[in-house]
């Protein structure tokens, strides 16, 4: 039988040097997919690529400039390229059975333009994330105007994301409840066969885990730490993952100059293989974003015996089932993180609870289960 034709429209694709966890999410599910469609993905092109390859079966085409992408957070010319190769090619000679067009803070309106039975795919909206990325001016622009403006026109369009916190954001912002799927996230890490026989390290452990940046709060969580180890002496921590600008500077020269510095290790990125086994050997992980689409590194540790606690935002509070997988702050503060690593210090009983849970509804996060879930939107 013939397949159909599928086209992905995203900002970065997995070889990019930006990639994080939503490609990596979008490429394991295209994966899948290939079963039944010829996939296409239309990206942005980044220094050294080749502008057309074969990823796993996958057609990648990268436009724009290989240079572009050093200037700035975005490659720009990304969304003009898009639209000109609509002109030039897609609406005189190319026909695709299905559309998904990424929306990561800026969208490409393709939905408007092109296929009108497209579909947007959606993580998180951004909201007060603009302020953490972007010069105060232009955060205010973005968060008063662009993003509500675009979010009205296409608010008649058919979504997909993955978490209740984001389809409940799209309602506010007149979507349709009818027109909101949500397919759940997979995890790349495998769940460990059993919680028997993991190796903690002696000494109780907290673990940073993801990118050094303003948005996810890392101070928090070394204050959290300092707080913590005045009533744990035997407290140590880990901080993992990639520097970003001024702000890790300064999360960097907070360790040089704290008391307990010597009891604060940076492990810089962590290979899945690390991050594994950092997961098994830590006790807790914490995460304090502002806002997420989900929570990854929370279901990542929970699939190797780790417990989250982590700032009640929207994807976190998703991804932790308070007193259930995880502990959820409903106050922001680095004082309430400390006294939920104390808690899970003291009362072991209910540290193996949680981790038990945890470990087990980690389980249901798989990647066939997300590409089941998109054809099952697809299809219907």
């Amino acid at each position: 039988m013939k397949k159909k034709k599928l086209l992905m429209i995203t900002w970065r694709d997995i070889k990019s040097p930006f990639a994080g966890g939503a490609e990596t999410f979008t490429h394991q599910i295209l994966k899948r997919l290939k079963k039944k469609f010829d996939i296409t993905v239309l990206t942005s092109a980044f220094p050294h690529c080749r502008l057309k390859e074969t990823i796993d079966g996958i057609n990648y085409l990268r436009l724009g400039s290989k240079r572009f992408n050093y200037i700035g957070v975005y490659n720009w010319r990304i969304y003009f390229s898009v639209f000109r190769y609509y002109l030039t090619t897609i609406r005189k000679s190319q026909h695709f059975d299905v559309v998904i067009e990424q929306i990561n803070n800026i969208p490409f309106l393709y939905a408007l333009y092109g296929e009108r039975n497209a579909f947007i795919q959606i993580h998180q909206l951004c909201r007060q994330n603009w302020f953490y990325q972007v010069p105060k001016l232009l955060a205010w622009i973005g968060y008063l105007f662009f993003e509500p403006l675009y979010l009205w026109l296409l608010r008649n369009k058919k979504v997909i994301t993955i978490s209740q916190s984001t389809k409940k954001e799209l309602v506010r912002y007149g979507f349709k409840k009818s027109n909101i799927y949500i397919a759940p996230v997979g995890n790349i890490l495998e769940p460990l066969k059993t919680l028997k026989g993991i190796k903690k390290f002696a000494r109780f452990t907290i673990l940073s885990l993801g990118n050094i940046r303003n948005m996810k709060r890392t101070h928090h969580q070394v204050i959290a730490f300092e707080l913590a180890k005045q009533k744990v002496p035997s407290l140590q921590m880990f901080i993992s993952g990639s520097p970003a600008g001024s702000y890790a500077a300064m999360v960097f020269d907070m360790i040089h100059k704290s008391p307990y510095k010597k009891d604060i290790h940076y492990l810089g990125h962590l290979s899945d293989k690390q991050k594994r086994e950092y997961l098994q050997k830590s006790h807790c992980i914490l995460t304090t974003s502002t806002k997420e689409g989900w929570g990854l590194t929370v279901t990542e540790a929970n699939s190797q015996g780790a417990v989250a606690i982590g700032y009640s935002a929207d994807g976190l509070r998703d991804s932790i089932k308070h007193n259930k997988t995880g502990i959820l702050c409903y106050q922001h503060t680095p004082e309430c993180l400390a006294k939920n690593i104390v808690k899970l210090y003291k009362d072991k009983k209910l540290y193996q609870q949680l981790q038990k849970n945890a470990w087990e509804w980690s389980k249901s996060f798989t990647f066939e289960n997300s590409a089941k879930a998109y054809l099952d939107i697809i299809d219907n």
